[in-house]
């Protein structure tokens, strides 16, 4: 998201976001799958991918 973004605040209530870096991971619907992508890909690298979906 581009600094700046309009859309941030919203974003930022709506996916629990209270500082960066942060990886929430949602669905195309946008759907929460996880507020831990960062950790996620932190202990499983590339695998977290298979976990998301």
């Amino acid at each position: 998201m581009p600094f700046g973004d309009d859309h941030k605040g919203n974003l930022a209530k709506k996916y629990n976001v209270s500082g960066i870096p942060k990886l929430v991971i949602i669905d195309e619907d946008g759907k929460l799958i996880t507020e831990n992508g960062r950790g996620d890909v932190t202990q499983k690298g590339a695998d977290a991918f298979d976990d998301w979906k």
